[in-house]
């Protein structure tokens, strides 16, 4: 390789580095304190000069619109993750979506996870009022809505175990420490209630 294009492709992890950086950094102070968080100071947590992250995203429109689209992203390939495609009965995404929220509401504060549900209930609830933010978080509502009512189990059983589990984040971000407890036995449940409905 030569040291041009070396140094291009030293460039682009840079680059990439960056708006990871400046993401991340977003999606603290975002879940911190809403839209109210300043570009400048979300560039100063991401280590960026205000004219660096604006490189990398134009408005705050277009960090918010990419912030959301990386934290349902996100949640999709944690799900994807957990999906047992071994599994030959109804349910299995279902089963996998109950898995990651309770993983995420049983996970001990600071610990790294590959999805943070508070920071995305969190960031969805900040930036519900910009349009295009608005509209990501809608059509990925709509899009599990349709997927899990695919999943072959009956559609009441569907919504029980979604909206048990989506309550568990909510309990998350309220007392988390009482959802930790929970998580486990509740878990159990709902899988349980995923299994009976597909025999």
């Amino acid at each position: 390789m030569t040291p041009a294009a070396q140094a291009n492709r030293r460039g682009t992890r840079d680059a990439a580095r960056t708006r990871q950086a400046i993401l991340e950094a977003a999606s603290t102070l975002i879940a911190r304190d809403g839209t109210g968080a300043s570009l400048a100071a979300i560039a100063a947590q991401a280590g960026v000069t205000k004219s660096g992250l604006m490189h990398h995203f134009a408005s705050r429109d277009a960090l918010f619109e990419a912030l959301v689209t990386e934290a349902v992203a996100s949640f999709h390939d944690s799900v994807n993750r957990r999906l047992d495609l071994s599994e030959n009965h109804p349910g299995k995404l279902l089963r996998a979506y109950v898995h990651v929220l309770c993983d995420d509401a049983e996970a001990a504060p600071g610990e790294k996870r590959a999805f943070n549900k508070y920071e995305y209930s969190s960031i969805s609830i900040a930036l519900h009022g910009i349009p295009t933010a608005a509209a990501i978080i809608s059509e990925d509502a709509y899009w599990w809505t349709r997927e899990l009512a695919a999943d072959g189990l009956p559609a009441e059983t569907v919504f029980l175990v979604r909206l048990a589990a989506d309550g568990l984040t909510a309990m998350s971000i309220c007392s988390p420490s009482h959802a930790r407890e929970l998580a486990p036995q509740i878990r159990a449940q709902l899988v349980d209630l995923t299994t009976a409905s597909s025999s």
